[in-house]
């Protein structure tokens, strides 16, 4: 099971979309993607078109009780789709992990008991770098960051690849930083163009080719427990996710 995380410390650079997006793609084309939403404002899961206030179980139960398996319920959207749902309840792992030894690692170790049941786990964070967060990081294989055009989202990158390279060293040395994803991009303003270029010469093969265009469709779709390809097939949001899940795919060197 290839373990991906979308991740950011800054809010509305369309993690949540970005995540909820790929997965669904990968789920239509036959393969068994699990979705874990690290967030405790259960925007993925409320997507998804699950109550975060009527799960039983969550990300929480699933961290503290050392048991993934109760967490996970089945989605309807494909037969081979599944969630780890979240809810405000979830902030707690940030309390309640504080003082346990190895609280990072949680959720690397229990996520081996379903190592050979999914063919990709998929991440969602929220914008901190919280335990619930780190946990995410930890687990992972690869991260994407996703980020909008602008002087700030440079450095603050910049930043974060700091703080995820001395986590590498520290807990996971087969973390890779495998993408940056330019979101909410547009193409009219020179402000977006001028950043990409910056961002292309600082971060060089870092940057993904596929920019998620702004597309207001992607803002609707998860208002309507849909993901982007079912609800605007063809949008530009649409087609721009889709690259992005192939460029994935390549970049993970996975042929399906």
């Amino acid at each position: 099971m290839k373990k991906i995380v979308i991740a950011n410390n800054k809010g509305g650079v369309a993690k949540t979309t970005t995540a909820y997006n790929i997965a669904s793609y990968y789920a239509k084309k036959g393969k068994k993607i699990l979705v874990i939403d690290c967030d405790p404002q259960g925007n993925l899961t409320d997507a998804l078109g699950i109550d975060p206030n009527e799960v039983d179980c969550t990300i929480f139960d699933a961290l503290t009780k050392r048991n993934i398996k109760e967490a996970i319920i089945k989605l309807p959207q494909a037969e081979n789709f599944y969630l780890v749902p979240s809810n405000l309840e979830s902030e707690r792992v940030n309390i309640t992990l504080s003082s346990q030894l190895n609280r990072e690692s949680v959720l690397k170790k229990i996520l081996k008991e379903v190592e050979d049941e999914f063919d990709m786990c998929i991440m969602d964070t929220s914008p901190s770098l919280s335990i619930l967060t780190l946990n995410a990081i930890v687990a992972a294989d690869s991260i994407y960051l996703t980020l909008r055009a602008g002087y700030f989202e440079l450095r603050g990158a910049g930043l974060l690849i700091s703080t995820i390279n001395e986590i590498k060293e520290d807990l996971n040395d087969r973390l890779e930083v495998k993408g940056l994803i330019l979101t909410q991009y547009d193409i009219r303003t020179s402000l977006s163009t001028d950043s990409k270029e910056q961002l292309e010469e600082y971060f060089k093969s870092a940057i993904m080719n596929t920019v998620i265009r702004q597309n207001v469709d992607l803002a609707k779709a998860p208002a309507n427990a849909q993901d982007i390809f079912s609800y605007a097939p063809l949008s530009n949001g649409a087609r721009d996710y889709e690259d992005l899940a192939l460029e994935i795919l390549e970049r993970e060197g996975i042929k399906w």
